[in-house]
C-alpha cells in the first residue's frame, strides 16, 4: 500500500516538479545496531510541486546499472539495506516517504555502501541533476579481547615500566655524575673530619 502525505503549499510550480527535502545529493551515516548517536535508518521525502501527477521511485544503482524495488520494500534478501515504500504515483502536493534501513543480519562486519537515485515518469524535462541518496552503513565487530588486553596492559604496567624508568635512572647516573678520588695523601684527614663523631680514623 502506497503511502502517501498531502502538502499544504497553495502555490505549485508549473509543469512537472518535484523536492526533495534535504538537497538534490544527500549522504547518511547508518549504523547496525544503532546508538545514541547513530540510528540505523533514515527518512527521505519527495513531494510534487508541479501541476499535474506523475510517478516517482527511488531505485538502487550498482556500477551504473539499476536496481528495481517493488512498490512495498525491497526484494533483494542479500543487501544489507532495506528499502520501505520506494515509489508511488503523486498528486500535485503530494509526498512519497521512503524509509531506508540498514540491517547486515548475518553478513560480516565492515562497511557497507549503497546509491539510490529518483526516477519520475514523465521525466522532468529541465532537471539540471538527478537527486541521489548515499548511504553508508557501519558494523562493528564486537570486542572479544578486552579482557587479555587490560590483564597484559597491567603486567607492562608493574614489570616492564618500573623496570624501564630504573634503567634511565641508571643511565643518566653513570653518565652525568662522575666522582674523582682525592690525592692520596689527603685522604686521611678527609675520612678523619667525616667520620670523627664516629671515632673511625684511616688506616692505609
Amino acid at each position: 500500500q502506497e503511502e502517501k502525505e498531502t502538502d499544504g503549499a497553495s502555490n505549485k510550480a508549473s509543469g512537472i516538479r518535484v523536492h526533495v527535502e534535504g538537497g538534490m545529493a544527500q549522504s547518511f551515516l547508518l549504523r547496525y545496531p544503532p546508538s545514541p548517536s547513530l540510528e540505523n535508518r533514515v527518512q527521505v521525502k519527495v513531494v510534487n510541486t508541479g501541476t499535474c501527477a506523475l510517478f516517482v521511485g527511488w531505485a538502487r544503482k550498482d556500477d551504473g546499472n539499476d536496481e528495481k524495488h517493488s512498490s512495498s520494500s525491497s526484494l533483494d534478501t542479500s543487501s544489507p539495506f532495506l528499502v520501505s515504500n520506494p515509489r508511488a504515483s503523486l498528486s500535485p502536493g503530494e509526498a512519497l516517504l521512503t524509509m531506508i534501513s540498514y540491517s547486515p543480519g548475518a553478513a560480516k562486519t565492515g562497511v557497507s555502501t549503497a546509491t539510490f537515485a529518483l526516477h519520475t515518469e514523465p521525466k522532468i524535462p529541465d532537471l539540471k541533476e538527478t537527486p541521489v541518496i548515499t548511504v553508508k552503513g557501519l558494523y562493528p565487530e564486537d570486542d572479544n579481547t578486552l579482557r587479555t588486553r587490560q590483564a597484559a596492559q597491567a603486567s607492562i604496567t608493574k614489570n616492564v615500566v618500573p623496570s624501564m624508568i630504573q634503567d634511565f635512572l641508571g643511565d643518566m647516573i653513570a653518565t652525568k655524575v662522575k666522582p674523582t678520588k682525592p690525592e692520596k695523601k689527603r685522604r686521611p684527614r678527609i675520612y678523619y673530619r667525616a667520620n670523627r663523631e664516629h671515632r673511625l680514623y684511616y688506616t692505609p
